[in-house]
């Protein structure tokens, strides 16, 4: 067969496998002037949602105040910079949203009166209401994210007279996003998210045992989830985590591979689920986390164990020789190496023509290959040999060189 071709059958398994693989993810920017800036950022390709945080000032009579650690002086109108940074997030079609609160700001609403003033300002500045030029620039941004880790009433004021108001593009709606603990209901967003006007909850799983992913089971996660995606089926829910473990030391922190493998398919199951929330910019730069649950997108937990193929439990001979025919190469990563597993033991185990896969393409070194039902695999020399996997299902009748049986958790381990 000629290399790169692919069976039809084969071809709309992988094209399935890759629309169900991807994960639309939020993350924060703006705490930490390591994380790159906001164009950086959105220019990786692997976010749908930029929340800039924090506007941490407001209410008692303060002027609302930007903190952005490090990144520019609002105070000397030094963040209007960010607004082109914004537009060029905006026209790669990711929702820019600004954060209000954080755990750390000096806010609070005494009134609804002063809920209402709060809306004022963020309608004018950066919704685009008013013709002064506002700390971001001018610029419109796609709504606003509440961050409120303390006790603040009104919230579900602000959220009213925030949702009522007019852009100055009508057909623009103005999204709405909040960020409550897991333990249900959130104590301090609770009255809020009554309202129904959230479009976006991404719910923290971590630094909570009781409602976050613990030792290897998913019971406590699961429990607080359906509660959430329960009650808020005018929302889509996001699943909240750290994006590396140092930023929930003490509890919740979910291996890219645990998230992938087990935790996804349990959690997508709701019909409101909309992907995965992470903090921050700058912890996943350092662990590289929403890569790791993008990169691999042939990788996906439930392709496998479709009725009458392999099953989970079932190994691979690692052997040394050649095949009968070349293979289907089934992912090209570009001839660097880092992404040439693919997966592929998890590909060969979802397809029941599948009769063996090699981590590493003999022909061009890149990507992975696949071999189907009808190719044989044809011992050699180890100096013209290749490092083949040999389904021991298909292949139990052979006697086999001294073998090592290469299981799930292997696939993973050599792909993050």
């Amino acid at each position: 067969m000629r290399r790169g071709t692919l069976l039809p059958s084969l071809l709309l398994f992988f094209i399935s496998m890759l629309s169900e693989a991807h994960v639309d993810i939020a993350i924060y920017w703006g705490q930490n002037s390591n994380e790159g800036n906001l164009t950086e950022t959105c220019e990786t390709g692997r976010y749908s949602f930029v929340n800039i945080a924090f506007l941490s000032t407001f209410g008692n009579g303060q002027t609302p105040q930007l903190n952005l650690a490090g990144h520019c002086d609002p105070s000397a109108n030094g963040c209007q910079i960010i607004a082109r940074d914004i537009l060029k997030c905006q026209k790669l079609g990711i929702k820019v949203m600004l954060a209000i609160g954080g755990s750390f700001g000096n806010y609070s609403l005494s009134s609804k009166k002063e809920a209402e003033n709060l809306s004022d300002y963020l309608w004018g500045y950066f919704l685009g209401g008013y013709s002064t030029v506002g700390p971001l620039g001018d610029v419109i941004i796609d709504g606003f994210d509440f961050v409120i880790a303390k006790d603040t009433p009104y919230l579900e004021d602000l959220a009213r007279s925030l949702k009522s108001r007019p852009t100055p593009q009508q057909s623009l709606p103005v999204y709405l996003s909040a960020s409550p603990q897991c333990p249900f209901p959130d104590s301090t967003l609770g009255s809020a998210l009554a309202t129904g006007l959230f479009d976006y909850v991404w719910v923290q799983f971590f630094n909570n045992p009781s409602c976050e992913y613990n030792q290897g089971s998913l019971n406590n996660l699961v429990r607080s989830w359906n509660q959430w995606t329960t009650s808020l089926q005018g929302a889509k829910v996001f699943l909240g985590l750290p994006a590396a473990s140092e930023v929930a030391p003490a509890s919740g922190y979910v291996p890219a591979d645990v998230l992938v493998s087990e935790v996804l398919p349990a959690v997508k199951k709701a019909a409101n689920y909309g992907g995965v929330m992470l903090w921050d910019r700058y912890y996943d730069m350092k662990s590289g986390y929403s890569a790791s649950i993008q990169v691999n997108p042939l990788c996906i937990e439930q392709k496998l164990s479709l009725p009458g193929c392999k099953s989970r439990n079932s190994g691979f001979v690692e052997r040394f020789g050649n095949m009968s025919s070349v293979g289907i190469e089934v992912y090209d990563d570009g001839g660097d190496g880092s992404n040439g597993t693919q997966c592929c033991e998890m590909i060969c185990r979802s397809n029941c023509s599948c009769v063996a896969y090699a981590p590493l393409n003999h022909v061009n070194k890149t990507g992975c290959q696949i071999w189907v039902k009808g190719t044989k695999f044809v011992g050699a020399s180890k100096d013209i040999a290749h490092l083949i996997y040999v389904s021991d299902a298909e292949f139990q009748k052979e006697q086999p060189d001294p073998v090592k049986h290469k299981g799930f958790a292997d696939c993973f381990a050599s792909s993050f």
